[in-house]
């Protein structure tokens, strides 16, 4: 893709009537959504960079204002440091319960996991990418592009286009980065039961939060009063 004509020259300032709404500059859905799988990843790795020299954050801000033609002189920055303090701190472990291959009309792989999107809102309300690890497989060579979904009836895609080793039942999946808001945010859609939450420092670690059950979920319902016959 030749992206000359979406790059913002400095000092000059951007004009949406010049770009026509329709141009897709040579991308349709299925390469578009390839390629932002691709850049996700990149950020990623480039987020965690960040994490650790924790000294150019403000930086990329500011270029990214003056890229936009927009000078930050008198400009107040305010943040929110929550997803920066703890959204690194979480792991979200799955294990995988079925693995799903088609060879027509396309080759295609689907890991499914026993999680779900809705234990990982973010990616729905945000389109947050959480980067998958094959725990059980780290050292294992990528021999394959997958989809990761959960087992709730919705769209339930937890990533798109990931590069895989072979895949076995039982294998743990591990998403990163999920320690800020996941947990607190996580619904019971389908009745699914949401998952513990195990505090690790060094090497102790101690359940803070259990299991949930089935009786849990239900335990508010009450019955239907049966109507006189």
């Amino acid at each position: 893709m030749d992206n000359r004509a979406l790059r913002v020259k400095p000092g000059s300032r951007v004009k949406l009537v010049d770009s026509h709404a329709n141009d897709t500059h040579g991308y349709n859905k299925e390469k578009a959504g390839r390629e932002l799988q691709r850049h996700q990843a990149r950020m990623a790795e480039l987020q965690e960079l960040l994490y650790a020299c924790k000294n150019q954050t403000l930086l990329i801000v500011l270029q990214a204002l003056d890229a936009g033609g927009i000078d930050p002189a008198g400009m107040v920055l305010q943040i929110e440091p929550g997803r920066s303090l703890f959204a690194n701190c979480g792991i979200h472990l799955s294990r995988v319960c079925h693995v799903k291959r088609q060879e027509r009309p396309v080759p295609r792989t689907w890991v499914e996991l026993d999680t779900t999107e809705m234990f990982l809102p973010d990616l729905f309300m945000e389109h947050a990418y959480f980067r998958p690890l094959f725990a059980s497989r780290a050292d294992a060579k990528w021999l394959e592009r997958v989809e990761i979904v959960g087992q709730s009836c919705n769209f339930d895609l937890l990533a798109r286009d990931v590069e895989a080793p072979t895949t076995a039942l039982g294998d743990v999946i591990a998403f990163l980065d999920t320690g800020a808001y996941q947990d607190a945010a996580a619904s019971n859609f389908n009745a699914l039961t949401r998952p513990a939450t195990v505090l690790i420092t060094e090497n102790r670690s101690v359940l803070i939060k259990r299991h949930e059950t089935l009786e849990e979920i239900f335990a508010r319902d009450l019955p239907l009063p049966r109507s006189a016959p």
